[in-house]
């Protein structure tokens, strides 16, 4: 044994070592706590402590005898092994631990925190920094281990210095533990503290996930042999690591088996097919069985996977819904798991009718063929719990949350108390959400809205969101009937939208009932009923509404003794006078009808050889029709009957189509009325102004129907469809280059596209050429966006210009919507899309005064610490001190000293990122101060109980930035304060009877008069904020003065 001595102030310590052949005869010792991975390398990538097993990639198969058991064997050419997973919740503070034994060296680099990409050749990584991304914010850790030491890398963006480097010579069997703690790596080698690094740069670092290379292999593979790879998702103390080094080949205990993945509760509804899963840690291998209410399992019938770890019951029934657990075992012993409820939710039943309150959901699991939730204020939903007579939500919750109560069951009634924190017209502000479950196809639901008070509008939809198209919605509440088609686990949401003022109202959904429902039966075309001459033709098809596993069978009658079973029968002829009405019945697999099967009414007509014909003869298309945009159809129309057409009336309509032929299921573009007369061998000329609506691009048929609506009799009648074939597209932008348009009016909308490259910032302006009106712009990737879903939005007020930035954008392709708000004059915009590595958009404040040194907010996209910002105009000036504070935002100090005045352009520079220019961003003024303006608006006459707006303005009209002033608002009479003001105006219900004094309120108000900058009022800025007045203090004496308001002073 070697004893080191160390006198520190007089106190001597010991520090002993054992040596090696007393400490691999220990026994191994327990894992310190935190473990999140652990890969032992006893002949798999198995983690035996998490779900994060690895996979072995390209050579690595081998295991060699290791330092405990065996170990990972690396070439140093193409072997490693990757985890597909990765740490999101653990950051900053961690601990990486292992055993190496390295038979190479790797390259050593200078010690750094920012931006140097030193690890991007010849390392040796044992553990690999993942790519923390290019948001400026995130950076991977990893560690490269040679026989000259270790290194400790860390990676994102153009961004990969090493924190630490500790150059020893490592022979034999190395312990290796490299400790997080704020970010900022320590070194402890075979068990002692070697060294400590320097702290990250970033905001959150995380730690590595695969071993023995880069991913593509690029920067450096490791070579050697790694052994019980760790990850702790906390910083281990000093005794700790001592403590696994002084273990040895015994290592950390692995004995179990203990239960990483629970098997967990399910709920499914009858006919679905469920797996339960369990995942055992510990010292493979494992043995499981599988248990059903305590007793055990066997695989045959609807069983199988008794003895594994995923446990399979196909067509589940009523009969198998209770308890499920596992017991798992190993050669150390057993271990069961906690019980999993399996719920089997019953079909909603055809003809059976099911009453929401009657049938409220018993437990969290739910009944009944519905499943009742309400949406929390999280964006989460939560289930209602029946407790006796009441359900409520959560006990305790927040008044933010709304309030969703259902009454005793003999009432049928669920209350639903909007919340404090509304949002006008985002028809979300109450909403309970029902999960149909049932294999039938369609369910009727039933039920009325009402309210107690304010203005609220109620909404029923399907699928989350889709409150741009409700099935049913109505102000202030009434009746409801609806037929709704629903896959099983479809949704429906019953929604109130309500006021900033209705949070004291209630609404009521009243009895609500839901009733499933039979097949049903769909004819496509023709599409309606009407007359047509003897021996004319018809085109025939349909479809069938049926559950999700339901096949159809199709039962037509032509009401004249024929019959088809096909589902498109396509062209009858019907060749007898008379009335004919033709049924379309589907029947589902399990014997089901449709109940009230679709029906057409033909009636034949005896040709009198005198009839007219209506036939297209022309439709022009003015090339690809661009979506969301007008456009102009021109047709011609002959008659090539045997009869004329004297003074009729009939409707022409043009409909957008799949395919080439008219069904229910085409679009209605626009019906417009004729009225003329058309001799035999006559013809006329119309034009049918469309607006292209909003439909994903492709391939599409404009189908001119004439006299769509069977008006008169003519022949023959398939004759009057005329379809041309079009692209609908959307205007692609080219980068950089602006786009010319115009909006027609006001509510004009266009819609456009661009493609973007990866690694790219996108930034989006759109420019009002006369500087008027209003506009509005919404963005979003991949789909078309709309007013109410989007991904992105600009809607500066009363601004004919906006911008979007997308720091970061996905490659791929963004759609932009474009709207004219308020459209003076011609209407006339450009939009420019600028996919870039940098971006400048803004700075703050834009201007400043000679001879002083000004601090500028820049913001944009593609700011990191190698960031230069000027100022170029007259002279180019070059910051003093630039920082990157995010990924969007830089700070940057310039010495105006000497800077002639004038407007100036701000150029920002990276090696990595290139160039952006902002033209004309800052003013350069004449030196001088700063100097604050304040202004007061109030009504001319203010009431007693009452309530009132009163702004305060203030500026900084000087020349530099000024710290923020105190300003105090007062109100007094005769030198009384007693107005009641508050700066919360959800507050400012009525004007106030009293002499107490109201929550939230006061008698004066302090403003601290900061601008964009925290604290801080920059030169130039501008800002107006509302203070709400609801009436005086009581008592009032009606012989005072007016109210005298005190101009805003700063203290």
């Amino acid at each position: 044994m070697t004893t080191r001595l160390f006198s520190i102030i007089g106190l001597s310590l010991a520090l002993s070592t054992l040596p090696s052949s007393l400490a691999s005869a220990q026994p191994c010792i327990a894992p310190p706590s935190g473990f999140a991975a652990w890969w032992p390398g006893d002949g798999s990538a198995e983690d035996i402590v998490s779900t994060n097993t690895g996979v072995l990639m390209s050579g690595t198969s081998a295991f060699s005898p290791g330092k405990v058991g065996k170990a990972f064997y690396f070439d140093g050419f193409d072997d490693w092994v990757n985890n597909e997973g990765g740490w999101t919740s653990i950051r900053n503070d961690f601990t990486i631990a292992f055993w190496s034994l390295p038979t190479a060296g790797r390259n050593v680099t200078a010690e750094g925190n920012f931006s140097v990409p030193d690890g991007t050749h010849d390392q040796r990584y044992a553990l690999w920094p993942d790519w923390g991304g290019d948001d400026g914010l995130k950076a991977g850790v990893g560690v490269s281990v040679g026989t000259n030491g270790v290194s400790v890398f860390e990676h994102a963006a153009n961004h990969m210095p090493s924190l630490l480097v500790h150059n020893s010579s490592l022979e034999g069997w190395t312990h290796v533990v490299v400790v997080l703690e704020s970010k900022q790596p320590k070194l402890f080698i075979n068990g002692a503290f070697a060294k400590i690094g320097l702290a990250s740069s970033r905001s959150f670092v995380y730690p590595p996930r695969v071993m023995g290379s880069a991913p593509n292999g690029d920067y450096g593979t490791f070579s050697g042999l790694l052994d019980e790879v760790g990850i702790f998702s906390r910083a281990l103390s000093s005794n700790e690591i001592a403590a696994i080094y002084a273990a040895g080949s015994a290592g950390m205990c692995k004995e179990g088996p203990f239960l990483a993945i629970q098997p967990g509760n399910q709920t499914v509804p009858i006919g679905s097919h469920i797996t339960f899963k369990v995942m055992a840690k510990g010292t493979p291998p494992f043995s499981y069985q599988w248990l059903f209410n305590g007793v055990n399992m066997t695989d045959g019938g609807r069983i199988s996977g008794a003895n594994t770890t995923n446990m399979t019951i196909s067509n589940v029934q009523m009969s198998d819904a209770d308890r499920y657990s596992v017991v798992a075992t190993n050669a150390t012993g057993s271990v069961a798991s906690s019980e999993a409820i399996l719920t089997v939710i019953p079909a909603l039943v055809s003809g059976t009718e099911t009453r929401l309150v009657d049938y409220f959901p018993k437990t969290s699991q739910g009944e009944h063929g519905i499943f009742l939730q309400y949406l929390r204020s999280d964006g989460t939903y939560e289930n209602l719990i029946n407790t006796g007579d009441y359900a409520f939500t959560t006990p305790g919750m927040p008044w933010n949350i709304p309030r969703v109560e259902v009454s005793d069951f003999n009432s049928g009634s669920i209350y639903v108390n909007p919340s404090a924190v509304v949002q006008v017209g985002a028809e979300r502000d109450a909403i309970m959400r029902v999960t149909l479950w049932g294999d039938y196809g369609r369910v009727r639901v039933r039920g009325h809205a009402e309210k107690t008070g304010g203005s609220m509008r109620f909404y029923v939809y399907q699928g989350a969101g889709n409150y741009a198209a409700p099935l049913w919605q109505a102000w202030d509440g009434g009746a409801f009937d609806l037929t709704v088609p629903y896959l099983e686990g479809d949704q429906l949401f019953f929604a109130v939208d309500a006021g900033p003022n209705d949070v004291n109202d209630w609404a009521f959904w009243r009895d609500i009932r839901f009733q499933g429902l039979g097949p049903d039966a769909v004819i496509d075309s023709p599409v309606r009923s009407g007359e047509i001459v003897a021996s004319d033709t018809l085109r025939f098809a349909g479809h069938a509404i049926v559950g999700q596993t339901s096949a159809a069978q199709y039962s037509w009658d032509f009401g004249d003794g024929r019959a088809s079973t096909l589902g498109n029968p396509g062209i009858v002829s019907f060749a007898a006078p008379g009335v004919r009405l033709i049924t379309l019945d589907v029947i589902d697999n399990q014997g089901r009808h449709d109940e009230s099967p679709a029906t057409r009414s033909i009636t034949v007509i005896p040709d009198t050889n005198s009839i007219s014909d209506l036939v297209v003869t022309q439709l022009s298309l003015p090339g690809n029709l661009a979506i969301g945009q007008p456009a102009s159809i021109p047709y011609t129309v002959r008659n090539a009957g045997d009869g004329g057409l004297s003074a009729k009336s009939w409707k022409d309509a043009l409909y957008l189509s799949r395919d080439a032929y008219l069904d229910v299921s085409d679009q209605l573009l626009v019906s417009a009325a004729v009225s003329k007369t058309v001799a035999v061998g006559g013809s006329y000329t119309n034009t049918l102004t469309v607006t292209i609506p909003t439909v994903e691009e492709g391939a599409y048929y404009l189908l001119l129907s004439v006299d769509d609506e069977w008006q008169f009799l003519e022949r023959p009648q398939l004759n009057n469809e005329f379809a041309v074939a079009t692209d609908l597209v959307i205007p692609r932008l080219t980068n950089a280059v602006p786009f010319a348009a115009a909006f027609a009016g006001n509510g004009d909308e266009h819609y456009f596209r661009i493609d973007v490259p990866a690694g790219q910032n996108l930034l989006i302006r759109l420019n009002g050429l006369d500087n008027l009106g209003a506009s509005e712009v919404y963005v979003r990737f991949g789909a078309l966006p709309t007013r109410g879903t989007f991904d992105y939005r600009a809607a500066t007020p009363d601004s004919a210009d906006q911008q979007v930035l997308i720091p970061a954008a996905a490659p791929g392709t963004y759609y932009i919507l474009v709207r004219g708000e308020s459209v003076p004059g011609n209407g006339q915009f450009t939009l420019e899309a600028i996919a870039s590595r940098l971006n400048v958009t803004g700075v703050t404040p834009d201007r400043y005064g000679q001879n002083a040194s000004a601090v500028l907010t820049i913001s944009g996209a593609g700011f990191d610490a190698t960031a230069v910002a000027e100022l170029v105009g007259a002279v180019t000036r070059t910051n003093t001190t630039v920082s990157a504070d995010s990924f969007t935002q830089l700070t940057a100090t310039f010495n105006l000293s000497s800077v002639p005045v004038g407007r100036y352009s701000l150029r920002v520079s990276s090696p990595f990122w290139g160039t952006n220019t902002l033209a004309d961003a800052f003013e350069v003024l004449p030196a001088g101060e700063a100097k604050l303006e304040t202004q007061l608006i109030v009504p001319s006459q203010l009431g007693y109980h009452a309530v009132a707006t009163i702004w305060v303005q203030y500026a900084n009209t000087g020349h530099v930035a000024m710290p923020a002033p105190l300003l105090v608002l007062t109100a007094t009479q005769n030198g009384q304060e007693g107005a009641w003001l508050t700066l919360q105006d959800h507050r400012l219900v009525e004007g106030f009877w009293t002499s107490a004094q109201p929550e939230g309120f006061s008698h004066s108000i302090q403003i601290l008069a900061s601008g964009n900058t925290p604290g801080v009022l920059q030169p130039g800025e501008s800002v107006q904020v509302p203070v709400y007045y609801a009436g005086w203090q009581q008592p009032w004496d009606f012989t005072y003065q007016p109210l005298y308001f005190f101009r805003p002073g700063s203290t």
